[in-house]
């Protein structure tokens, strides 16, 4: 009946709460990554029903997309940011760096970032109708802007 209770409550959380999941899978940890209207949380499960949240970051900042590769994890944020955290240590990330690629943002989707992809050491990621922004993020401590496709409308 407890794991019933607990897959419920997840369930209802989700169904509730807008939110962005990444899932980061280390060979004696797994973690996942929530990111929503409250933050970045990191949630640690051996099973579905023994889920335990181990962390909030970002408490005050909304989050709206979130891409996890290696040991990586690009979170986008509803003012426009970029960051690039370090999660060697899952239960434990480290911010490397930031970036704003937009010159100003609005409070609709097109300002903030959408769905990020990750190929070949860049990241694309899509602002809505203002585009998609390419980012080389081989050097995860100075990520720069290569690129922009854009239908023109912007």
């Amino acid at each position: 009946m407890k794991k019933l209770l607990i897959l419920f409550s997840v369930l209802v959380f989700i169904i509730i709460y807008p939110f962005n999941f990444a899932y980061g899978e280390k060979p004696i940890t797994k973690s996942l990554f929530v990111g929503g209207k409250e933050g970045l949380y990191i949630v640690k499960f051996e099973k579905l029903n023994k889920l335990k949240i181990v962390k909030n970051i970002e408490k005050n900042e909304v989050i709206t997309a979130l891409k996890v590769d290696g040991n990586y994890l690009y979170v986008g944020y509803k003012n426009g940011r970029i960051s690039i955290f370090d999660i060697k240590d899952p239960q434990n990330p480290l911010l490397i760096s930031s970036l704003y690629p937009l010159k100003r943002t609005y409070d609709y989707p097109s300002s903030y970032p959408n769905v990020i992809f990750i190929d070949n050491n860049r990241l694309y990621i899509s602002y809505g109708i203002t585009g998609i922004y390419i980012i080389d993020v081989k050097d995860k401590k100075f990520p720069k802007i290569v690129g922009l496709y854009s239908d023109g409308n912007v």
